[in-house]
This record gives structure tokens, C-alpha cells and sequence, in this order.
């Protein structure tokens, strides 16, 4: 990890200091700049689907306004630059890859009426969302800014300086991006800002800035501004943009530790304690990410952890189907928010049966699967190894466009995997080792109930071996 000296006139020697809840590592000097990941950020280019010329993206259109507005679920309808962004994006995807004039023309379009609507400081552009907004329980009035919707443009301005040659798309691009290397103004809180430095000197992309130079510290929004900052950086190898991924993925990095929060739910903020069951599975998934941008052993580390400390399928993103195969069984009814009094089941033949939730209480030991249908609907069975599991390969899951190295120590046996789509597992290959290999995982998944790993070099390629004991990540 190193510190960089600022860039742009000093521009975040004013940076507010940020006040934590939890114990750190060492404070750097946060005068010399932010921090900086020594590790290279890699980001391969993000590709969308293609989409047709007429395609508004759900977002709706009017005669006399070039910009598509989303409607709110409290019926709002607003300008909202995340939405417009995508939409933005997709369509000059697209048109890369099956030219359509009609699709340049709009995105040209709703781009420079939006660059006209931009807020200006210091040479900076920064687009608001024009609306009225909240954040961690306090108000946030329109116009807001954040580094979420913000990180999407320079990517798009620089496709539409590409299909163009206009110089007026370089223009705005550098200017969305200087956007990211001006700090709070305490002094002068209606000033925009989407970014700043913390006390750590680590560099937060703002979710949800407030106008009075207060540090939101939101992991996930944090996470998805430096991914697409990092596509845009792969293509145009932009200094300027470069400080600001490695800088964002060394704040990752250092808070790694205070994000997870071992044996619970992972925190929402870094300044505080607040934390949100169902985006454990979000934060989890965003240092999954990071491992597949920087290859840091010790982010893939976190990640397994934060797998382990709480179920990644959590109450809103568990809908699926759970096998129970016959045995004994551990189930409960709830009682209101706390897990009910446990009863015995026994099952003679095996079923596979709808869910809807994959749950976990502090008060109630093991993993808890919410069954929808079957002689025991409305019941939570226990999740055990073998006996009562998630079908599928999604529990748990992480993709790794990075492999990671897996490590298989001398000894065996170690059994190769297939799994059916009805979940259930075939042993393919048995083999025992008479020194240590390592081979790369692509794939990470809880199958039958346990942990395993796709191997795609080896032995073992192209089969799920089973994590622990001698096989683990490196």
C-alpha cells in the first residue's frame, strides 16, 4: 500500500475526517494524498446485451423533453442519472456492435441535454439527481450527487467521442471525471462533491454525499463506482482515473476487516455499526469483485469468511427449491421475529420442495431452510449436509473471472464431483496426492450442504471438489 501525492492543485487537502466505530490500523499522514492499491485494479470491459433503438429501459419519454425520467415507487417521476446511465451505456454497446444510427443519434441526444443540466464547480461537472432522497435516516434534498450514477458517464462520453469524433464528448469526459478529485467544501455546503479522503487517508466514493461534507461510507455503492470507473480506465488508460480506482480499491482493502463482522451480518456503512441482513449477500459479492479486479489473496480471504459468517442467500434472494432426502430432521415454526421450539422429523423418501427463504437467527444454532410446500409447509428444516440442502449451484456461490489458486495437499483421497440439476452429487474421480499441487477454482458453491470448489486445470477439471480439510483456497 502507498500514498500518491495529490494531483489536481492539492484538491483534498480539505478533506473532513471520519469518525470510526471501530478500531483501525495506523493513520497515514492525510496530507500526502490518498491511499493507493500497489496491486494493479483490472477491470475487463463490461459488455451489455443488446438492446433496440426504441428500448427506454422501463424509463419514460416526452415529446418535449429529450430526457427519459423514472417513475418512483411513491409515483415520483425524476431524472435519475444511475437509470440513465445504463441506459446510456447499453445503447452505445450496442451500437458498437450492430451500428445503428438511430441509437447514436439518442444517446447523443439525452447526453448533452443532460451535460446542460450539470452542476459546475471548479471545472468540474457533477450530475444531480433532482429530486428530494434520504440517506442512513436523514434528509437528502435535491439536488443530490452521487459517485454511484457519476462513475457511468466517463465510459459513455468516451463511446461517443469515439463513434463521433466530436471533441466536445473529451471535453465533458474529463470534466465528469475531475468531478471525482474535488473533496467536500465544509465551508460552502451547497457546493457538489461526490468523492473525498477519511482520516485513514483512504478515498470513499460517495453513495450518498451530504451537503454538508458528511462521509456516507456505503460499502456496495463504494464498490459498484469503482467497477465502473475501472471499465472505463481499461479503455482509455486515463492517469486521472487510474488515481481514483487504486485509491478506491486501497479503501476497500484496508476496510475489509471492519466491513465483515465475524459471525453476523456484514456492516452497511463503515462509520457506524448499521447493518442490513439482505445486503450481506451484496457486500459479500463486492469483495468477491475486488478479489477479480486485484487478485489480493487476503480480499478472496475476506470474502470466504463473510461467506461463512452468514447465509449468502438470505430472505431475498433465496427463492428456489430444497432437497430433503430421508433421515432425521431438525424443524421449527417461528415465533415472531426468534426461531420457534426445534421438533424431530423423520422422512422415509426423499423430496424436493419449493422455498422462498435460507435464514439464520443469533439465538438458534445452524442455517434454517423456509419449506413452501410438502407434508411440512410452513415449516424451517435445518440445513444439514446430505439431508436437507438448497438444489442448484447459487447458495453461496461466487464466479471468479480471476482464478483463484487452489490449494490440494499431499494425501488422499480427494473425490472429483458432478452435480445434477436435481442436487444431487456423483463421484467421479478419487484421487490421492503424493505431493501438494495447486490449480486454479473458478467457482466456489455449497452443494449437499457443504463447500466446493470447480477445479478447471489438473486432475480434477472440470469437477466440484469438496472445500476443507486438505483442499482450500490459497
Amino acid at each position: 500500500m502507498t500514498s500518491t501525492p495529490l494531483t489536481r492543485r492539492a484538491l483534498l487537502a480539505t478533506a473532513t475526517a471520519l469518525p470510526l466505530a471501530a478500531a483501525l490500523p495506523e493513520v497515514a499522514d492525510a496530507r500526502a494524498g490518498w491511499r493507493l492499491l500497489a496491486q494493479q485494479v483490472d477491470s475487463p470491459a463490461k459488455s451489455f446485451g443488446l438492446i433496440g433503438a426504441g428500448d427506454r429501459g422501463g424509463m419514460i419519454s416526452a415529446p418535449s423533453d429529450p430526457i427519459p425520467r423514472l417513475k418512483l415507487k411513491d409515483g415520483r417521476v425524476v431524472i435519475h442519472p444511475t437509470q440513465l446511465g445504463n441506459l446510456l451505456n447499453a445503447h452505445l454497446d450496442s451500437y458498437s456492435r450492430r451500428p445503428d444510427r438511430e441509437q447514436l443519434r439518442f444517446a447523443a441526444t439525452v447526453m448533452e441535454a443532460l451535460m446542460q443540466r450539470t452542476a459546475r464547480r471548479q471545472g468540474a461537472r457533477f450530475l444531480a439527481y433532482e429530486f428530494n432522497w434520504h440517506a442512513d435516516g436523514r434528509p437528502l434534498p435535491g439536488p443530490w450527487y452521487s459517485s454511484f450514477g457519476q462513475s457511468k458517464f466517463p465510459r459513455a462520453l468516451h463511446r461517443l467521442e469515439q463513434a463521433t469524433g466530436e471533441r466536445k464528448w473529451a471535453r465533458y469526459r474529463q470534466e465528469v471525471v475531475a468531478a471525482f478529485h474535488l473533496p467536500p467544501l465544509r465551508s460552502r455546503p451547497t457546493q457538489p462533491w461526490i468523492a473525498g479522503v477519511d482520516a485513514n487517508n483512504c478515498l470513499w466514493l460517495e453513495e450518498y454525499p451530504s451537503p454538508v461534507g458528511r462521509f456516507s461510507t456505503v460499502f456496495n455503492g463504494h464498490f459498484y463506482a469503482l467497477a465502473e470507473l475501472g471499465f472505463y480506465l481499461q479503455q482509455t488508460k486515463d492517469p486521472l482515473a487510474r488515481e481514483v480506482v487504486q485509491g478506491a480499491a486501497a479503501t476497500l482493502d484496508f476496510y475489509r476487516n471492519y466491513c465483515r463482522a465475524p459471525g453476523r451480518w456484514s456492516n452497511y456503512f463503515a462509520n457506524s455499526t448499521t447493518n442490513v441482513p439482505s445486503y450481506h449477500s451484496v457486500n459479500t459479492s463486492c469483495y468477491v469483485g475486488l478479489w477479480n479486479l486485484t487478485g489480493l489473496g487476503r480480499v478472496g480471504t475476506v470474502s470466504d469468511q463473510m461467506f461463512a459468517d452468514w447465509p449468502y442467500t438470505t430472505d431475498t434472494r433465496a427463492a428456489g427449491r430444497i432437497r430433503v432426502n430421508p433421515g432425521v430432521h431438525q424443524i421449527q415454526r417461528p415465533v415472531g421475529s426468534g426461531p420457534g421450539k426445534p421438533q424431530v422429523w423423520k422422512t422415509t423418501s426423499p423430496m424436493v420442495l419449493r422455498t422462498t427463504s435460507r435464514h439464520r437467527w443469533s439465538t438458534a444454532t445452524g442455517t434454517w431452510l423456509y419449506m413452501a410446500e410438502g407434508p411440512k409447509s410452513g415449516f424451517w428444516v435445518r440445513e444439514q449436509a446430505d439431508l436437507a440442502f438448497r438444489v442448484g449451484l447459487d447458495t453461496d456461490q461466487a464466479i471468479y473471472t480471476r482464478p483463484r489458486p487452489v490449494l490440494m495437499k499431499l494425501g488422499g483421497p480427494i473425490v472429483g464431483y458432478q452435480w445434477s440439476a436435481d442436487g444431487v452429487g456423483k463421484a467421479v474421480r478419487s484421487t490421492s496426492f503424493s505431493r501438494s499441487a495447486v490449480v486454479p477454482g473458478t467457482q466456489r458453491a455449497t452443494l449437499g450442504g457443504r463447500g466446493h470448489i470447480l477445479v478447471t486445470e489438473g486432475r480434477f477439471a472440470g469437477l466440484w471438489v469438496r472445500q476443507g480439510g486438505r483442499v482450500n483456497f490459497q
